[in-house]
């Protein structure tokens, strides 16, 4: 018997190598797919036209530095992004705010606000809030209010944006991290800070901002008012 037994031993020595190196393989196999399907491709490269060149950087994703005050993401950037579907793509967007005004000053139509309406793609939403128009900004609480539900879900993704996405876009953000988040002012602006030039500088200066939306906002922050009876519908592309 004793012989039988060590006669059998070098094929079940063999047997048992070839085992463990079919689960390893396996095992290394799905290791790397997995790895492949998780890893964040390259994002698409956006070829400017609208901001001016200091401005020409791709959206920033927000982040609290010490905790997530939201589920989702949330970006800023110039009106550039928007208009590339591949990078909406591959930054998983879900909806777009604007805050551009249709109107210029002489009442001519905003080439990138008409740019917009015409590179709409069907799967994202999209809705405008032009802060800086004195008739719009009464509805303060409704817009933070659906920017809340957006993220909320962290599955859904907002980009928000403008022509250069550092004055009015990142407007609509601090007045949100001020009045909804409850953040102080240094809060809010080292949130923005990852919205900068190439040099590391940030783009959001809230001491350039035009006197007349500070003093909203002033205003605001002295008495908020967060219930509103409008609910805001994001359009479909």
């Amino acid at each position: 018997m004793n012989h039988v037994w060590t006669n059998c031993l070098p094929g079940l020595a063999d047997d048992l190598k070839d085992l463990v190196e079919d689960a390893f393989l396996k095992r290394t196999a799905k290791a790397a797919a997995a790895k492949a399907l998780n890893s964040p491709t390259s994002a698409p490269h956006l070829w400017y036209q609208h901001e001016v060149h200091y401005c020409r950087r791709p959206p920033a994703l927000l982040k609290y530095p010490s905790h997530r005050l939201w589920r989702g993401q949330l970006f800023v950037g110039g009106v550039t992004a928007v208009l590339t579907p591949q990078w909406l793509e591959w930054a998983k967007v879900t909806h777009a705010l604007g805050a551009l005004g249709r109107y210029d000053q002489e009442g001519h139509e905003v080439p990138e606000y008409t740019a917009v309406q015409r590179a709409k793609v069907p799967s994202i939403r999209y809705y405008n809030f032009p802060i800086n128009h004195q008739s719009q900004q009464a509805r303060y609480a409704a817009i933070f209010q659906a920017m809340h539900d957006v993220l909320e879900r962290d599955d859904q993704t907002l980009l928000i944006y403008c022509r250069n996405g550092k004055d009015r876009s990142c407007f609509v953000i601090y007045s949100f991290l001020r009045v909804w988040h409850l953040l102080t002012h240094d809060q809010a602006l080292s949130t923005l800070a990852a919205r900068c030039t190439y040099n590391g500088n940030p783009l959001f200066c809230y001491a350039k901002q035009d006197v007349k939306l500070v003093k909203w906002l002033t205003d605001v922050l002295a008495q908020p008012n967060l219930h509103s009876e409008e609910v805001v519908e994001w359009q479909s592309g």
